[in-house]
């Protein structure tokens, strides 16, 4: 009987924990995007990126690219969700974080060694 409800149990967290909201896809989102603005401030402190530096942004780059076509394609059907979304996006406690990564972006178009990234 233990055996049973500890699997019961097991299996309703990998359930809940596994679950998708547009709010937590937006989250990644922000998660993703505040990882590559630390990565970019940090490669545009010196004014040069250099190959291990490009390398990295452009992968972050390509993985945020990947993560917001996957949340396109997953609420496409859903304009309700992808508002969510979208509305989280610009909520004003994460102005600051797009801001700070558009900032970021400019200074790596500033940098020597800028033609490295994609």
């Amino acid at each position: 009987m233990r055996t049973i409800v500890f699997y019961l149990i097991l299996f309703l967290l990998i359930v809940a924990c596994s679950c998708s909201t547009p709010k937590r896809d937006a989250d990644k989102i922000l998660k993703k995007i505040t990882k590559i603005t630390i990565v970019a401030n940090q490669a545009s402190e010196d004014g040069i990126l250099d190959d291990d530096e490009a390398d990295m942004i452009n992968k972050l780059s390509n993985e945020l690219s990947i993560l917001e076509e996957k949340i396109k394609n997953k609420y496409n059907d859903d304009l309700n969700k992808a508002e969510i979304i979208d509305k989280r996006l610009r909520e004003e406690k994460n102005d600051k974080i797009m801001r700070d990564f558009m900032k970021a972006m400019y200074l790596l178009y500033e940098c020597k060694g800028a033609e490295k990234l994609k």
